[in-house]
């Protein structure tokens, strides 16, 4: 993939997402403050944990995209980063 298709691709799914996103925690917010939905604060997750996904899956796709490109050390870097990140998901989730 071109670095400028790339570069493209990545802001147009870091802007849609954000806007999807922030478009369901206003749902949500609006369903529980007029009580019309039962599932107000399941639909406030889903809008929270889109917003906390979209920088997982940008750092996803570049790991992806180095490694096409043979760019072992920036393929690792990223792949460490998700490593990371998983790993403090893991933690938290034992936490609770």
């Amino acid at each position: 993939m071109r670095q400028r298709s790339l570069e493209g691709g990545l802001a147009f799914l870091l802007g849609t997402g954000t806007w999807l996103a922030c478009a369901v925690l206003t749902a949500g917010i609006l369903l529980q403050s007029l009580g019309i939905a039962q599932y107000g604060t399941e639909i406030l997750w889903i809008g929270i944990a889109g917003i906390i996904a979209l920088p997982v899956i940008r750092v996803a796709i570049m790991a992806l995209h180095f490694a096409r490109a043979r760019q072992w050390r920036f393929a690792a870097t990223a792949a460490t980063v998700l490593l990371i990140i998983v790993a403090g998901v893991v933690a938290g989730l034992k936490l609770i």
